[in-house]
Parts: structure tokens; sequence; C-alpha cells
């Protein structure tokens, strides 16, 4: 199922990647992000609204952007490939847009930008989202969104499935295996 991920890595564009539940989000996360380290002749910038920098210290081709130890006054000691944000979106903005000229070559994961609807409100998430795409196809860079399909408000999910190019339904592909079984 992860598979399919392996043939956008190289192509340009912004992607819009659903996970169908939670539970095969947390399954196939690592996974996911296994590939894209392995296939990317990239870096790749990760925007991670829920999880702590230190859960990606096995990812050595990657730049997180850590958006909740600081609001959760976690350690923010200085780490190799971490950068802090809030999950507050003018910081995360110039956090990432100085990521982005320090690291060459790169490419970028924003997983659940539905997370930053519980710090922002919702109009202000999709022109970042908008904001971020826009900026992207104009440097070159490919972006990848996460999300979790059923997780999700239907009006905000389309509103996002908007500005992304393609979107790559993962949970498609393990019906489709399960049927041949």
């Amino acid at each position: 199922m992860i598979e399919q991920i392996d043939r956008f890595v190289e192509a340009p564009g912004n992607y819009l990647i659903l996970f169908y539940s939670f539970e095969q989000y947390v399954s196939d996360l690592k996974e996911f992000l296994r590939r894209i380290e392995i296939n990317a002749q990239k870096k790749v910038i990760y925007i991670s609204p829920n999880k702590p920098a230190k859960d990606f210290e096995t990812f050595s081709n990657f730049v997180v952007i850590d958006c909740i130890s600081k609001l959760l006054g976690g350690d923010i000691s200085e780490q190799n490939n971490c950068v802090y944000s809030s999950p507050y979106l003018p910081e995360l903005s110039l956090v990432l847009d100085k990521t982005i000229e320090e690291v060459e070559n790169a490419m970028i994961l924003f997983d659940s930008p539905s997370t930053f609807l519980i710090y922002n409100p919702s109009n202000n998430v999709l022109k970042f989202i908008n904001t971020l795409t826009t900026k992207v196809k104009y440097l070159d860079i490919h972006l990848f969104i996460l999300e979790i399909r059923k997780e999700i408000d239907e009006r905000f999910l389309a509103k996002v499935a908007q500005f992304c190019d393609r979107i790559v339904k993962l949970y498609e592909t393990i019906d489709k295996v399960k049927s041949r079984i």
C-alpha cells in the first residue's frame, strides 16, 4: 500500500496523502516516512504539530519542525536536525521560511494540518496552506500534506484538496489488496 508513494517522491507537485483512520496512520506512518527518506534524494522538512522531535531521531535525512514541545514546556534543547516553533501560524511561517532558506534541495511533509485548527481559526489555517502550496510551486519544492480521512471535517478537507495537484488515498489501495486475497 505504501509502495505507491515511491513513484510520487520524484514527481513534482503538491500531494494530499490520506490515511483512512487514526489506526492506519499510527501503524503506517513510520513506514511511509522510511520510504520517503529512502527514495527522496533530498532533505525532508517535516512539520510535526503533535509529535516531539525526539520521535524522529532515527530519520537522519529529516529536519523536524517540532510544533508541540515548546508549547508544552518540553525539552527544547538544541538537537541536530530539529527546529522548534509554536503551533501558532505566524511563528510557524517564519520558522518554515528560514528552514526552507537553510536547507537546500528539500521536500516538505506537512503532517496533519487539521491539528492546527486547535490553535488557529480555520480560515487562517487554509490561508497558510494556500500560501505554502503556492510558495513551494514557485520554489519547485515537493509538498506532501498528510491527513487522516476519517478524523477530518469534510469541508476543511475539500478546501485543502483544492490546493493540491493530486490526492493519494492510501486506504483505497488497502481495500484493493484485501479484495484480491
